[in-house]
């Protein structure tokens, strides 16, 4: 089980607002913490690292191997939500920090088992043989509206509302985040991104690099190249790990 991660603004945005942080050591396992960051006067950077900070620690405290999975995944929710209250009381401490706010996946991964606790639009794919899959829900205005059928999968590719979140970290005083338990097979490639990746790099491209790339780190190196290859016009995070 190896992990390796990659950050990049870009070829637009001056500052990167998203965080990441992998834990390989992790009672066994290993973790893997995400944030996308939004705000102005670079809270956007400062509402990341507060939350993918916070619960990178929380983590390490309190994931145990003695865990059945459904206590991890209870665990990893209450840490996405005291998370969301630590970025929501940062945002009241100055008037320029109003506004801001970030996205949280954190995935755990446990002998053959994949824990994720979910909120935001930052995606976590798994390339099982020949197929590409999403792990997660966006929570945007678009995939809501897709959700109810009040639009198509193929109107929603390009509909105004898929950048606008429709559930993050402070901006409100309480939150709730979606929980996921999937089994994994030895082979399977996971891919933790934010939105700057699957916004400029297409599934195909993204399936192409997570089969032929060689170890995890030149992986995310080249997942990373391509979306700014499309285009770059957003930070770029990807963390990509081989089972």
């Amino acid at each position: 089980m190896l992990f390796a991660g990659k950050s990049d603004c870009g070829l637009i945005r001056k500052n990167n607002e998203d965080s990441f942080v992998i834990i390989p050591d992790l009672a066994g396992g290993s973790g893997v913490v995400l944030a996308d960051g939004m705000g102005g006067h670079n809270k956007g950077e400062l509402a990341s690292s507060v939350a993918a900070t916070y619960a990178a620690g929380s983590l390490r405290k309190e994931i145990n191997s003695h865990l059945s999975p459904r206590e991890m995944g209870e665990i990893l929710a209450e840490i996405a939500e005291r998370a969301n209250v630590k970025v929501y009381l940062e945002s009241l401490l100055s008037p320029q920090n109003t506004g801001m706010g970030t996205t949280l996946t954190i995935g755990l991964v446990m002998d053959d088992l994949l824990i994720i606790s979910h909120v935001g639009d930052c995606r976590v794919y798994r390339k099982h043989k020949s197929k590409l899959q999403v792990l997660t829900t966006d929570h945007t205005l678009t995939n809501a509206l897709l959700r109810r059928g009040e639009i198509t999968q193929e109107q929603a590719l390009h509909h105004s509302g898929r950048h606008i979140i429709t559930r993050a970290l402070g901006v409100a005083e309480y939150i709730s985040a979606d929980v996921y338990v999937y089994k994994l097979s030895l082979g399977d490639r996971l891919m933790f991104c934010t939105d700057g990746l699957y916004g400029y790099a297409t599934d195909q491209e993204i399936y192409e690099i997570l089969s032929n790339s060689t170890d995890p780190t030149s992986c995310a190196q080249n997942l990373i190249d391509q979306a700014n290859q499309n285009g770059g016009g957003d930070n770029v995070t990807v963390v990509v790990g081989f089972i």
